[in-house]
């Protein structure tokens, strides 16, 4: 199982450009001789694949879902929800590119209420950052301002991604603001750092719990 493992963590690991039938075998194998950690390893690659949107949804979902792979399985419901999103948006049945169970629909429903949710609280409150070391009281209320001032000016930037596909969002929304000059001007340098990690830590955040967000 170690050669196999060092074979899909390598760099040039055949799972960069494998179909999605490559994943069932290697996870049946892993579960087959009890190797999680090679489970783990294809679970991952599996899911960047995923939400890059090289490989379809569908059969993770099926697999995640036949052996309780649940982090799996939460990403395979996040990235179907994304392509699904605009049908519910349309009030269309969400059954048109996989057929679920009626459970499983209602899964994707409860994932886009509560990401949306998500979303619209991100709108209205930006994150908020610790006072970054070697920034005075008085100078950071100054971060604290013009943090929330370029926030809403991004949060607002039009954009073809759903809002329930936060993840990505917020990816989108940590590169634009480390780039935003006017927003480096006006923060200590400390606090800049310290706010656009804060954003890491949110996308982090809710990565580790969409299985909340989808009532797994």
């Amino acid at each position: 199982m170690d050669g196999i493992k060092s074979l899909v963590e390598s760099a040039n690991s055949i799972l960069r450009t494998a179909q999605s039938e490559t994943f069932i075998r290697l996870i049946r194998l892993a579960l087959l001789y009890h190797s999680p950690d090679l489970s783990r390893a294809v679970q991952s690659r599996w899911l960047t694949r995923m939400h890059w949107h090289e490989l379809p949804s569908a059969p993770a979902l099926v697999i995640a879902d036949a052996y309780d792979l649940r982090h799996l399985l939460c990403h395979a419901y996040y990235v179907h929800l994304v392509n699904v999103a605009h049908l519910i948006v349309r009030t269309q049945p969400i059954d048109m590119y996989l057929s679920l169970s009626a459970s499983q629909n209602l899964h994707v429903l409860c994932g886009y209420h509560s990401l949306r949710a998500v979303w619209r609280h991100l709108q209205t409150d930006p994150l908020e950052f610790r006072r970054a070391e070697g920034c005075s009281s008085q100078g950071h209320k100054r971060c604290l301002v013009a943090w929330a001032t370029r926030w809403a000016v991004e949060i607002e930037r039009p954009s073809a991604l759903p809002s329930v596909d936060v993840l990505r969002r917020l990816f989108l929304m940590e590169q634009h603001l480390e780039a935003d000059v006017l927003l480096r001007e006006c923060m200590r340098p400390g606090c800049w750092r310290v706010a656009l990690d804060a954003i890491a830590r949110k996308r982090a955040e809710i990565s580790d719990n969409l299985h909340h967000h989808f009532d797994l």
